[in-house]
């Protein structure tokens, strides 16, 4: 479903990836792993196409994400990407409601739909009593659920996770990954997770290892 051949892509006069292939099928989660600056956020950004590969090419349902317009490729990332990063990146002037319906705004679903959705999520995430609040007014974990919910609420192809449990200690950072991958494998939604924990990446289905800037190992 997703696939990257030969990435190649340099930060002024260094190279952060090189040679670089990964495939995702529908429904895997992947997780990329390694040492820090070895190339799995610039990897995972231009899989979700946030960046521009220097070299090589992204395809997404055998379109090419590179040959895509801005107009394009916001479209792709609105409808078929969801994204967690380390920090929740809520909107910090809407609620907890409003964040996770953001999505389904800009996809013009109807209001009826949206209240559904959202509220059937923000309930199961334990979340409906402070759904009214806004992010600064919620702890930590709570508001990287509410993330969580955001980023699967339009059934998204796939989830693209920077760190989702870096900022978190490890109960809450367990409670948003057991979410995540329970509300993916419900969806068939797939993940590319970048993460440093190697117990959290023994968990996905395939774990990818860069070093360098470069794929060194892959195992299941």
């Amino acid at each position: 479903m997703l696939v990257a051949e030969n990435l190649g892509h340099a930060f002024q006069a260094t190279t952060v990836l090189s040679g670089v292939g990964v495939e995702v099928r529908a429904g895997e989660a992947v997780a990329l792993v390694g040492p820090s600056g070895s190339g799995k956020t610039t990897l995972l950004y231009c899989l979700a196409g946030l960046l521009r590969p220097d070299r090589g090419k992204v395809s997404f349902q055998g379109k090419d994400i590179g040959a895509m317009g801005d107009a394009q490729r916001s479209e792709l990332r609105q409808r078929s990407f969801g994204f967690v990063f380390q920090s929740a990146e809520l909107v910090p002037e809407l609620t907890l409601r409003e964040n996770v319906s953001l999505p389904l705004e800009l996809q013009k679903i109807r209001s009826g739909e949206r209240s559904r959705r959202v509220g059937a999520l923000l309930e199961r995430l334990g979340l409906a009593e402070h759904a009214g609040k806004r992010p600064a007014k919620v702890s930590g974990g709570q508001a990287q659920r509410a993330a969580v919910a955001r980023a699967v609420v339009h059934r998204p192809a796939v989830v693209f996770a920077d760190e989702p449990t870096g900022a978190l200690d490890r109960a809450n950072g367990d409670v948003v990954v057991d979410v995540l991958w329970e509300l993916a494998r419900e969806q068939g939604t797939a993940i590319v997770m970048v993460t440093h924990d190697r117990g959290l990446a023994s968990r996905a289905d395939r774990t990818v290892e860069l070093l360098d800037g470069r794929v060194v190992a892959e195992a299941p």
